[in-house]
């Protein structure tokens, strides 16, 4: 996607976002489903859901990218989900990003059209698993291009890999590895990520993975990792080039800091422990326009209290 095309997707997600949030609230349908249980253990497999507690919204014509990501779901069903059946599994992973939350807020609180993204950010991590790191990669490498092969138009697909060389993230608190940067028809398809996060029990929603068929963070979690992108983007000296390329004021790309604020926005209406009230209200109290008429020095400080959230 082009960064034209990005802001002008931004900017229509932001027109959504204007919109009241009074129709924002979880059905009384569904179920909660957080995972409070440190012990890996907890996460063993899930029974089927009851019929009674999925909604059935009418069908529509998919769009032709999102048929290749549920492809590409079941394809790697084993490699998403094997960490809920398995102590210690070969992988673990997780979906992060928008279309992670986007799934949060679809299948956790029916809440529809919030969140638009045309892309896929999914983090594989040898935490307390079985496969080191150098077989986790060889894995996931032939895993990705035997997906391609099935496709019917294998030649659209790309992939570019960076190697990291095991970059500690200190914010986050772990390793990023390798990233292979899937394209198709030269537009943004999925970024595999490979690090050594510590994805756990406590970060997963099971109900809205098992019923999404992603690994699904929960509230929590989502919102931390937005609350950390702002943080990175908005104050300076924590990472230069977080700050440089993503400010939603002066970042070469300040679309992709604008959205992480209102997608913040969006998780504030469903994140209810008591611990996010100062922090949402924060985000919430915040537009673009008064970002763009603080003094720098008053900008620069403005998010900088969420660190004391974020920090692991």
């Amino acid at each position: 996607m082009s960064i034209d095309d990005m802001c002008e997707a931004v900017l229509q997600e932001m027109k959504v976002l204007s919109t009241p949030y009074s129709n924002i609230s979880e059905s009384p349908n569904i179920i909660r489903a957080d995972i409070s249980d440190s012990k890996d253990t907890s996460i063993m497999a899930t029974p089927p859901l009851p019929r009674s507690t999925i909604t059935i919204r009418p069908k529509k014509n998919k769009h032709p990218k999102t048929i290749l990501f549920d492809r590409f779901k079941e394809f790697f069903h084993k490699e998403l989900f094997d960490q809920f059946q398995y102590e210690r599994p070969r992988m673990r992973a997780v979906i992060s990003g928008g279309y992670g939350i986007k799934q949060l807020l679809e299948n956790k609180y029916e809440v529809y059209n919030k969140v638009r993204t045309s892309d896929i950010d999914i983090t594989f991590s040898t935490y307390k698993s079985t496969l080191a790191l150098d077989n986790l990669y060889r894995h996931l490498s032939a895993k990705i291009q035997a997906f391609i092969n099935t496709t019917t138009n294998p030649e659209d697909f790309k992939i570019k890999v960076i190697n990291f060389g095991h970059a500690y993230v200190p914010l986050m608190d772990f390793h990023r590895d390798y990233v292979f940067m899937i394209t198709y028809k030269d537009q943004d398809f999925i970024d595999v990520a490979i690090t050594n996060q510590r994805i756990s029990s406590r970060m997963l929603d099971r109900f809205a993975s098992f019923k999404s068929g992603w690994p699904v963070k929960n509230t929590d979690y989502y919102l931390k990792e937005m609350l950390s992108l702002i943080y990175m983007e908005t104050v300076p000296g924590v990472n230069d080039y977080c700050y440089a390329k993503r400010n939603p004021v002066t970042g070469e790309y300040s679309c992709k800091g604008v959205k992480d604020i209102y997608r913040s926005k969006v998780l504030c209406t469903v994140a209810k422990r008591k611990k996010y009230e100062g922090y949402c209200k924060i985000i919430k109290d915040i537009t673009l326009q008064k970002l763009k008429n603080m003094p720098e020095n008053k900008r620069d400080t403005y998010f900088s209290e969420v660190k004391k959230i974020i920090s692991p």
